[in-house]
Parts: structure tokens; sequence; C-alpha cells
């Protein structure tokens, strides 16, 4: 195929490569597969041979997304003119994550239930069946990004789905011995397998139960036997080989890049660990890959020495660099916290027990600093007609509603902070049109609200804060993707 020589020979602004050798060799295997179909469709009418069931490997900015694009863009839209969701489909567990690839969650794709059992009635079902097995009629190619996110128990779930709603006709579903996985579908799977693993359901990455059972008291579910064998079960039944990126594309520092493999291996160095928290180091404060970055001879015979190096004992250049490498804060009121990314970045919690406590504070913080003032929102219980009649003295439990915590309230704030430009997020989908693309976790800023009629005259801020005595009529939160596409930000 012309394309992939031209996009073998193609460079970047920089004079790098598009595509690095770890990159080509896998959009080359995709390349060979779709030829090798497109050969037996010419000659048989059908297609019969195996298809690809491949993994895509790489330690975070090795390029993954990147590679997924490429074969995305340019070889299935640009070249083939296929369509996303018709010729193809590209899969994630978490929304934002599908979208950024103009793709789909695992569960809306393919239909799997996300909270009930698999076996539960669902009013509807039948139906949603129905429009998934439309859906994957034309489908050839799916694309799973961060595999690793992705529970032992769901993959057997998506091979389950695909082996039932594949037709048997017309397709490369079966062979001689029986359906195969993924009802013949070509499957890409990419990710990292040295992140965390899921909370629940089985991991990918670990060695398969059926390899040490007899090392186990209990045994592992069905389910996720199921799916830790189709990545383990060999070219048969599981995936083919793995294709591994090593080569780091989205950052050019060395030093972060070396600490960042060292933590992924679990072997961070003293002195790295010492760099990260500002403390005394036995090397230079430009030390990378074994050597002074600063090329100062003696700056490199510090590093010999293997003692503690005291101030002004290294170069200039070495002392600035030991500064960028404090990157742990070490005291709470580091001015680091107040200045962006981090002033505006998404929290990340163990649990949801203190989310919400933190996320308020975080919003007095965001109102000091922004010099706004805070519209306390508080949450109304209004108890149905039906409800009161089944209980008429519900109105008298009010009390004890209002000291439950918000986790067990819907994870709806009892009193919700409104302030003009404050980052928010979408906590459910709204709307997953490619229009607007209204995702669970999408960004989008405070920019005002309506009060209700009656509210105006009667509250008054005092020390910069009001608690409204009525809901708000709206609250018009602008979101990220709409304001790039309105106004090219």
């Amino acid at each position: 195929m012309q394309w992939l020589g031209e996009i073998k020979k193609k460079r970047k602004k920089d004079g790098r490569h598009v595509l690095n050798k770890g990159q080509f060799a896998m959009v080359k295997m995709v390349v060979e597969r779709i030829l090798e179909e497109a050969k037996e469709l010419g000659e048989k009418g059908c297609i019969k041979s195996e298809p690809m069931r491949w993994l895509l490997h790489g330690g975070p900015g090795t390029g993954k997304s990147h590679v997924i694009k490429i074969i995305h863009e340019e070889l299935f839209q640009n070249i083939l003119k296929w369509n996303m969701s018709i010729e193809y489909q590209i899969v994630a567990l978490q929304a934002v994550m599908a979208e950024q690839l103009q793709g789909d969650t695992v569960h809306h794709a393919l239909g799997i239930p996300v909270f009930h059992k698999k076996h539960a009635r669902v009013q509807g079902e039948e139906q949603r069946q129905e429009e998934v097995a439309k859906r994957v009629l034309q489908w050839r190619w799916l694309i799973i990004d961060e595999i690793s996110m992705i529970s032992a128990k769901l993959f057997g779930l998506i091979d389950e789905k695909l082996r039932d709603v594949v037709r048997n006709i017309g397709t490369n579903k079966s062979d001689e011995t029986g359906v195969r996985p993924f009802g013949g579908l070509n499957v890409l799977c990419v990710g990292d397998f040295w992140q965390l693993e899921p909370p629940d359901g089985g991991f990918l990455g670990a060695i398969p139960t059926d390899f040490i059972a007899a090392a186990r008291k209990y045994a592992a579910g069905a389910g996720i036997a199921h799916g830790q064998s189709l990545i383990w079960g060999g070219n048969a039944f599981g995936l083919q080989g793995i294709t591994e990126l090593t080569e780091c594309e989205r950052c050019d520092d060395p030093w972060l890049r070396e600490v960042q493999e060292e933590i992924r291996n679990g072997k961070l160095s003293p002195n790295n660990h010492a760099f990260l928290h500002g403390r005394r180091t036995t090397v230079p404060g430009s030390w990378c890959n074994g050597k002074a970055q600063c090329n100062n001879a003696d700056c490199q015979q510090l590093a010999k020495k293997g003692k503690n190096i005291k101030k002004n004992e290294e170069c200039d250049d070495c002392t600035k660099e030991r500064e960028l490498r404090k990157l742990v804060a070490m005291k709470k009121n580091d001015a680091r916290f107040k200045q962006e990314p981090f002033a505006t970045a998404p929290g990340i919690f163990a649990n949801n027990d203190i989310k919400y406590e933190i996320n308020k504070l975080r919003a007095k913080e965001y109102a000091e600093h922004s010099n706004e003032s805070i519209t306390y929102s508080a949450a109304k219980d209004t108890p149905t007609a039906d409800a009161l009649k089944e209980k008429p003295d519900l109105p008298y439990d009010k009390l004890n509603w209002l000291q439950r915590h918000d986790r067990e309230s819907g994870d709806l704030y009892g009193m919700l902070p409104l302030i003009r430009g404050m980052p928010v997020a979408l906590t459910d989908h709204i709307d997953r049109s490619q229009e607007k693309n209204l995702l669970r976790g999408r960004r989008g800023y405070i920019h005002s609200w309506v009060l209700d009629n009656e509210e105006a005259k009667e509250t008054k801020f005092i020390d910069g804060q009001r608690v409204l005595h009525k809901l708000p009529m709206g609250v018009i939160v602008p979101c990220e993707k709409i304001l790039e596409r309105a106004f090219g930000m």
C-alpha cells in the first residue's frame, strides 16, 4: 500500500518521524491484515483466515493513543473511507477517555449493563440487544483503549456479547473448530498493564488462576478466568502477540523519564527520591543517566565521593536544576498550590467519604483567591403526595435527612457553593451526541445563575457569603468542548 510507505517517511515539524519504529510496526501489522482480508474477499468472496487479536503495550508517553489516531483518522477514515461504528469501533471504559478518540464506552457500544447482574431482566433489554446487533453488523475491527482498566470479567463479557450478536452468515465468526473469540472480529487492545489494576472483576495482567489453582484457597469466578484466558490462552483462543512501545515521545526531560521508569519498575533510587523531596543527595543537581549533565568536571568528581553534597559545592547549573526537581510539596502552604495548572486541577481522592468536604473547602479557597463571593444553594427535599399517604409523619424525618452524609443522598451536595468562574465537572452523562458530548467528567466553569423571582429581594451577602432560600431557576455552565467549538478557545 502506497500510504504505508508515505507514513513511514513522514516527519513532524521538529524533524522527527510521525511514527517511530515501534509505532510503525503496529500500523504495518494492521495494514497487512486489511490487505489479507481484501485479497480473500477478492479471490473467495469471503474471509476465512484467523482474525488479528493483538496487544499494543507501552508506558506513559510512548504514543499509544497516537497510534490509534493514525489508524483511525488516516488509515480507516481518510484512506479506506470507513466510518466509526459501521466498519470499526473504538471503545474505552470511561466516556471522557473514549470521546478523546471519538469513540464510545464499552458498555454503551456493546449494550453491556453497568451495574445490574448479567442474567437480570431489564426493561427494554431485548430492544437494546437488537440495536447492538445492528451496530456490529459490519464491524471488522474493535479497538479497546486503556485495556488495563478493563476487568477480566468485563473482558469476558465483551467476548460473550460479540459471540452472541455477530451474525453467522457472511462473517468470519466461525471456523471448523467452532465460534472464534470476539465473534471473529479483529481486536486491538491498547494500554499499559503496569498501571493500577481494576478495583474488582479481576486483573487481566495477573497470572491466570488456572495456572496457580493449586496455590489458591478459593477459586476465581468463571467470568474472571474466562477474561484472563483471552489474554493468556494462546493463538487459538486468546491474543496472538504483543507490540511493546519503549520510546517516550511525550516528555523531553531525560531526568523525569528516568524517574518515571524507576517508579514504574518499583525501584526509585535514593538520590532521585531525595531530589523529588528537596533533600540532600550524593550526586550533583544535574545528575542523570549516570553523569552530571552540566559537563563540569568538578561536579562529576563530587559523585565519586559518595557523601551528601553541601551547598556551594556544585556549580550554578546544578543548583538551578536541583531546585526544579523539587516536585513534592512538603508544606501545606506551598505557593504552587495556588498556581496553574494545580489551582484548578481536578481533585483525586482515595474514597468518596472526604471528597465532598474537601471540594467545599476548595470552593472557599477559590472564592478567596479570585476575590469572588459565594452563593450557597441548599438542597430541598419535597415529599410527594403518594409518599405522604404512605407515611404521614415523613416531614418530621427531615432533620434526620439533613444529618446524612452527601454520599447517602444520591451524591448531591446538601449545600452547593456557586462561585463565578469556578471549575466544575459533570457527574453524569447528559448528552452523548458528537455535537455536545456532555459526558461524565467533562469540565466546565460556572458562568452565572438565574435566581428565583422572589429570591433577589430576600437574600443579602454577609462577609461575602449568602444562602439562597429557594433553588436557582438555572445555573449556566459552559463546558470546555462547547467553548472550543463556539469560540475556538
